[in-house]
């Protein structure tokens, strides 16, 4: 039996996972640049397995997205970073398990299903909470996902700055917003979901951490794809944001304009009991 092909989507999923974890790597080794980290894993070798990638050129096809890594280079990198193939799946703060995970996995993303200011916890301390079973009193998903917009507005409206954890948050509950409601119609109120993964993607900081990963441009475009796929298949969400088949894409290209702040939170303070 011939071997399946790979999509374009996914054959692209591996081209970003690949070019994140590369800078990633490379950042963590104090390299500036694929020779750099070549130079580096070349001196990592035993005299026995003495590599040459720096004359062969191995690591730069993969910081420049050419080519995804192959198991056996996921390999390579896992003997000297431990949790490199972790990162490549999983992604910067769970990023790619967002994008593309099963939707089973996504509520454990959305950390204001426990408590308001969940994304800003580091990781660590996060883990122990689970641990330690310190979170209690779990929101329904349409009650987190308003707190979460809410919250996201609220630090919008006072310049504060976001994590990447943010972003990933916004993501996992737009897509498991999606798909229950493919299944099921629930009282969640979606329609300022994808403006959340905007406002996520605007700022500074967040921003700046997927640009010094080299794949802003590419993440942007996968979930500018993924708003547009849905908006052309579902009518009573296009009816939900007042979108015209005709106006994706300007839609796509500024959701802050098409629907305004104060919009939201008018919707919002039918929610929230501390918005007035």
């Amino acid at each position: 039996m011939s071997r399946q092909s790979r999509t374009t989507s996914e054959k692209n999923r591996d081209i970003i996972r690949t070019i994140a974890l590369m800078n990633h790597l490379a950042k963590r080794v104090d390299a500036n640049n694929p020779h750099q980290f070549a130079k580096w894993y070349d001196g990592q070798q035993t005299a026995e397995n003495r590599a040459t990638t720096v004359g062969s050129g191995k690591w730069a096809k993969n910081f420049k997205g050419q080519v995804s890594l192959k198991n056996e280079q996921l390999e390579l990198l896992s003997g000297l970073f431990p949790d490199a193939w972790q990162y490549y799946q999983n992604g910067p703060a769970d990023l790619w398990k967002a994008l593309w995970a099963d939707p089973r996995e996504l509520w454990a993303l959305c950390r204001t299903r426990y408590c308001d200011d969940g994304p800003e916890y580091d990781d660590r301390i996060w883990e122990m909470f689970e641990d330690e079973r310190l979170l209690r009193n779990e929101r329904s998903l349409e009650k987190a996902m308003a707190e979460f917009e809410g919250e996201l507005l609220l630090a919008e409206q006072y310049g504060e700055s976001f994590t990447l954890r943010h972003l990933t948050e916004a993501i996992a509950l737009c897509r498991l917003h999606r798909f229950i409601n493919d299944v099921v119609k629930t009282e969640a109120d979606g329609s300022g979901i994808y403006r959340c993964i905007r406002i996520c993607l605007n700022d500074l900081n967040v921003w700046g951490e997927l640009f010094r990963l080299g794949v802003v441009h590419r993440v942007y475009n996968v979930l500018a794809n993924m708003e547009s796929q849905y908006l052309s298949t579902d009518e009573s969400y296009r009816l939900m944001v007042g979108v015209e088949l005709h106006q994706i894409d300007s839609y796509i290209d500024n959701p802050l304009e098409w629907i305004s702040s104060k919009y939201r939170w008018k919707a919002l303070a039918q929610k929230l009991d501390w918005v007035t």
